[in-house]
């Protein structure tokens, strides 16, 4: 007679856990280090939310629109664990929304 042991197999989801953060993961069990910062999420929902493509030419639009692609590489780079990607694409939010980026606090 054979008898195997039970195993029990923990599957660990990793996200982002802060449910501050834009790119939330409710299903995550364990931070991964991805969280964007809240402030950077508010900046692109306003920075959308205040685009007129009907002027495109006007800066402020030009600037939302570089806020908005900014945020999309940001999110790419997550994607890819590309940590200096990431760090690029933090730097380039916080100078775009006036606001500070610090990957060690």
């Amino acid at each position: 007679m054979i008898h195997f042991e039970s195993i029990t197999i923990n599957a660990v989801r990793e996200g982002c856990t802060d449910p501050e953060a834009p790119n939330y993961d409710a299903n995550a069990s364990q931070d991964n280090g991805s969280c964007i910062d809240k402030v950077f999420g508010d900046c692109v929902n306003n920075s959308i939310q205040s685009l007129s493509l009907q002027d495109c030419t006007h800066q402020e639009s030009t600037r939302y629109l570089k806020i908005f692609s900014v945020y999309q590489s940001l999110l790419g780079a997550i994607e890819e664990k590309n940590s200096y990607k990431v760090d690029m694409y933090n730097k380039k939010l916080a100078e775009l929304c006036d606001s500070e980026y610090c990957k060690n606090c």
